[in-house]
């Protein structure tokens, strides 16, 4: 495939500006800490290098646990570095996005790998250090998909053996995937829509030959749901029964649909929800998301004529099965802060920046690149300003406590940021917001108690200036 040099540097400069304000930062006192300053299995030798792939850690993401270890002993341990190589994943995973959506025929490829490149919602995969899991998954599995698209291609003559050959990289960059986050599970199952999508039909060959695929996802789901259930068994958490779940998936679908097209306000941790199934108003969103998917489902079913309605059921269809890992079916231990976040949604907004370039070209022609460039220079500045927020651990706790006031979690994690900046009244305060909106859960108890030690200690130190 010919490269093409001048998209790509374009992209990676668009990029670099968009996330300049947080390059500097130093690894943030949210996950950060955990999977890295103090996990010992990155910082110690081999011996933590062996903890890691034996499956000592909370989760089961050896690869992107070695990468943190490499990037720990080779880069001397400073935050600079990770963050660069968080930016530099997330330029090629977009450059390989775009060579995905050409294989396949997709108009306005580079523009769609850019729209999702510098979409906000990005910045908590490629700002957050923790998260370069996501990165670093995104960018083995589009290859993984690149590799499997061309061992398909009906239009090349090229022989057995090749294809052979990149049917199997394919399948060995899922498994890299997986082991770096198992995000991009779903992969299989989007391959599988697309040559749905394509050729009207999905050939007895394919179903075979996505079969390895198939089982590979499986047993990675079966892992990570173990290693979540532990974790869950550890913190405490019950993401509830089962009809509350499912009523529940269309509150995160919507939640999520309305990020996408409306970046504003966004955080980490957003307001806990309480649903409830015996609410018949509760049930909205996720009646609503089924009866749209059968209306077009009946529309795009049938002859050729109906392409355009199968590429609109295609995108839903793929949009929803990378939300799947996330939309609340299994207990995950996040749940416990809160059933959405921004950087769940790295893989599902691939989607999306494909129906605005869908939409895009029904354009008039004249149209098309007045509002290409105009949407680019809209999401460069929201980019920015949300990568400034993952600068350092104040900064994003702060932004967040503007935005979302309801969370106990986001008022206890700055009270933590206040007390090491030594800002001992504003912690308290915060502190006593987090106790005030959970009152019985013991971490906030204990920020509480610790905030209040602070102030007695720095009376004690100055009692004149009290």
């Amino acid at each position: 495939m010919r490269q093409p040099t001048i998209p790509i540097l374009l992209l990676a400069l668009l990029c670099s500006v968009a996330y300049l304000p947080s390059l500097a930062g130093p690894f943030l006192d949210f996950d950060d800490t955990i999977l890295i300053t103090q996990n010992d299995a990155v910082r110690d030798g081999a011996s933590g290098l062996a903890r890691i792939w034996k499956g000592q850690t909370l989760d089961y993401y050896p690869l992107t646990s070695t990468l943190f270890w490499l990037e720990w002993h080779l880069g001397g341990g400073y935050s600079v570095v990770f963050r660069i190589v968080s930016l530099l994943l997330h330029i090629t995973a977009a450059a390989l996005f775009a060579m995905l959506l050409s294989m396949w025929g997709i108009r306005y490829a580079w523009f769609i790998a850019t729209v999702w490149a510098l979409h906000p919602l990005n910045a908590a995969s490629v700002a957050w250090i923790s998260e370069q899991k996501n990165t670093l998954a995104a960018v083995l599995a589009l290859g993984a998909g690149i590799a499997y698209t061309k061992s398909l291609r009906r239009e090349t003559n090229q022989s057995q053996p090749a294809a052979d050959l990149l049917f199997l990289l394919g399948i060995i960059l899922f498994v890299l995937s997986l082991l770096a986050k198992a995000a991009f599970m779903p992969l299989p199952f989007v391959l599988l829509v697309m040559i749905w999508w394509r050729f009207g039909r999905v050939p007895k060959r394919d179903w075979v030959r996505l079969t390895p695929m198939f089982a590979i996802a499986l047993a990675s789901a079966i892992i990570t749901i173990w290693f979540q259930w532990r974790h869950v068994a550890q913190v405490g958490n019950n993401a509830g029964p089962v009809l509350t779940r499912i009523a529940r998936s269309g509150w995160i679908a919507s939640f999520y649909l309305w990020k996408m097209v409306v970046p504003i306000g966004l955080s980490p941790i957003y307001a806990r929800w309480v649903v409830n199934p015996r609410n018949l108003t509760h049930w909205v969103p996720v009646v609503a998301l089924v009866v749209f998917i059968a209306f077009i489902a009946a529309r795009g079913a049938g002859s050729a004529a109906q392409r355009g309605w199968r590429g609109l059921l295609a995108l839903v269809t793929i949009w929803l099965l990378l939300l799947a890992p996330v939309l609340g079916f299994a207990n995950l231990s996040f749940f416990r802060l809160s059933y959405v976040a921004d950087h769940w949604t790295y893989p599902a907004l691939m989607v999306f920046a494909v129906a605005i370039g869908w939409i895009v070209s029904r354009l008039p022609r004249r149209a098309q690149w007045p509002v290409m460039i105009g949407l680019v220079l809209a999401l460069l500045p929201l980019t920015w300003m949300r990568a400034a927020a993952y600068h350092d651990t104040l900064a994003l706790w702060e932004d967040s406590a503007r935005k979302i006031t309801t969370n106990y979690a986001i008022y206890n994690n700055l009270a933590w940021a206040y007390l090491d900046a030594n800002r001992v009244d504003e912690g308290l305060a915060a502190a006593r917001r987090a106790a005030a909106l959970a009152p019985d859960d013991p971490d906030v108890q204990q920020t509480l108690k610790i905030a209040q030690r602070r102030l007695i200690a720095r009376q004690a130190m100055h009692p004149t200036n009290e």
